[in-house]
């Protein structure tokens, strides 16, 4: 009687050992599953993808870059953009795009990030040569796994002075058609006519002098009568468009 009491007492024994064992591992399992969670919520809470703003969760993009911001000040005829970043985890690298219309981005600058960073960081890139009117920006982060988050957009307004400008059109004595234009410089320029359909039917390289300058058409050109739309060409330059008539 006594020998079977000691054979249940270990049985009972071993039981107990393997319970105690089994709730260790779920406890450190159960902690494993906290920690991991609050390391995903760290990383991934640093800012949302376009497909995440989208609603698409299924596929979430890292975003590497806890940004405190994004600005774009107009110095002159440049634009001065600058950052500032709290966080970087493996961030790669940050990419300037621009827009003219806010839809369609190109990218006109790389800037080398960080890596990882717990401490502020201040960055910055002048736009030396930006779009004549609105210019949109965005700010792409891009990771070690080469995922890119984007930044929202800042918009700038530019008005570059033109280096030649026509001024007025018209007819001298001779009845042939003459313009008046301004140019910055002595640099050479094009001179171009266009007929009503859009084909040119003149063009005349010459040397302007700084300041207001006058150009007659040449009686050569046995131009038509009737109304051309006359422009300037000064290096990558277009001057404004102006209505120019021909007469006898």
């Amino acid at each position: 009687m006594k020998k079977n009491l000691r054979l249940v007492q270990k049985q009972v024994q071993k039981q107990k050992q393997k319970m105690t064992t089994t709730l260790r591992y779920v406890a450190v399992g159960v902690a494993c599953t906290a920690i991991v969670s609050v390391v995903a919520f760290t990383y991934f809470n640093l800012g949302q993808s376009d497909s995440a703003r989208a609603g698409n969760m299924a596929a979430p993009v890292k975003d590497p870059v806890k940004l405190r911001y994004f600005e774009a000040e107009k110095i002159e005829e440049t634009i001065a953009l600058k950052w500032r970043t709290l966080i970087e985890v493996e961030n790669d690298h940050f990419t300037i795009e621009r827009s003219e219309d806010g839809e369609m981005y190109e990218p006109i600058a790389i800037v080398q990030g960080a890596g990882f960073s717990e401490s502020r960081k201040d960055y910055a890139f002048v736009d030396t040569d930006p779009l004549n009117g609105v210019n949109f920006y965005r700010l792409g982060k891009t990771n070690f796994d080469g995922q890119t988050v984007y930044s929202e957009p800042v918009k700038v307004m530019v008005e570059k002075a033109m280096p030649v400008k026509l001024l007025s059109g018209g007819k001298n004595t001779a009845g042939l058609t003459e313009i008046v234009f301004e140019s910055a410089g002595k640099m050479d320029v094009t001179i171009k006519l266009l007929d009503v359909t859009g084909r040119e039917v003149y063009t005349k390289i010459i040397k302007p002098t700084a300041g207001r300058n006058k150009y007659t058409f040449e009686d050569k050109t046995q131009l038509a009568n009737g109304v051309y739309s006359a422009f300037i060409l000064q290096g990558n330059a277009k001057s404004n468009i102006l209505k120019v008539v021909k007469t006898n």
